[in-house]
């Protein structure tokens, strides 16, 4: 049995690789984005992106509106750049409608 590897000795060690960004498609035209803990969000963050027209409209959690965006993909990066990453990656999931 392997033993565990020991925490990182500070938090900055935890958030050197680029850390992923999940966005998820709750209903037609809004989607809810989540990202990893930095030393500024120990707890993550997260937020919106609600589609009118052409283009989305991003707000962090707090409903503080911080851009636009061209895309759900795109909601993600917004996100992540505002709170102080380059997401390596933004998973997106497109739910299907159940009916």
């Amino acid at each position: 049995m392997s033993t565990p590897a020991p925490p990182p000795s500070n938090l900055g060690e935890q958030f050197t690789r680029k850390p992923s960004v999940f966005v998820d498609q709750v209903a037609q035209g809004k989607v809810l984005v989540t990202g990893p803990a930095s030393k500024e969000h120990p707890t993550g963050f997260s937020g919106t992106g609600i589609r009118e027209g052409r283009r989305w409209l991003v707000e962090t959690e707090f409903g503080d509106h911080v851009g636009t965006a061209k895309n759900a993909t795109h909601v993600g990066h917004v996100l992540a750049k505002h709170h102080g990453h380059e997401p390596g990656s933004v998973d997106v999931t497109f739910e299907k409608d159940p009916y």
